[in-house]
């Protein structure tokens, strides 16, 4: 599935999980997009789900919002996140987080700017079984650093 740009921003109001069903593998393609998170939910991509988020917008929903309103990106299997603004996330402890166990997973999270969150920036946790590129990323207030990464 993708998600087009639209004059107002996507309000996501409860978690998002990409995971599989029917479909091996299905897709999320965030493109041009933003988003708005309410507190305390997440944008998952799940153990046979593949997300896609580039170029789009990440942000808390509402006028007053403090680092850790929304949770943040778990990643359980492949998943591009490139040119993209992250702000407000981070209540798990981390903003973007690439999880692995089971055979070999891809991830490339480049040249995001991750803005105004909690915790790290960027965490692997168990990256033994992972490849890819962590790299470029941009950390102003809040999760300041790549974590545990294999590059």
């Amino acid at each position: 599935a993708s998600w087009v740009p639209l004059s107002v921003p996507y309000l996501i109001g409860q978690n998002l999980n990409v995971n599989h069903a029917q479909v091996s593998y299905p897709t999320l393609t965030l493109l041009n997009v933003e988003i708005h998170m309410m507190p305390d939910t997440y944008l998952q991509g799940g153990g046979w789900g593949i997300l896609d988020i580039q170029n789009s917008v990440i942000t808390a929903s509402g006028t007053s919002p403090s680092a850790d309103h929304w949770m943040g990106i778990p990643i359980y299997n492949q998943a591009t996140i490139k040119n993209n603004t992250i702000s407000y996330g981070g209540a798990m402890g981390w903003v973007i987080e690439v999880i692995g166990w089971g055979g070999s997973k891809t991830v490339d999270i480049q040249n995001n700017t991750i803005d105004n969150t909690t915790g790290h920036g960027v965490y692997c946790g168990n990256s033994d079984n992972w490849v890819g590129t962590v790299q470029s990323n941009t950390f102003n207030g809040g999760g300041t650093d790549v974590f545990n990464c294999f590059n």
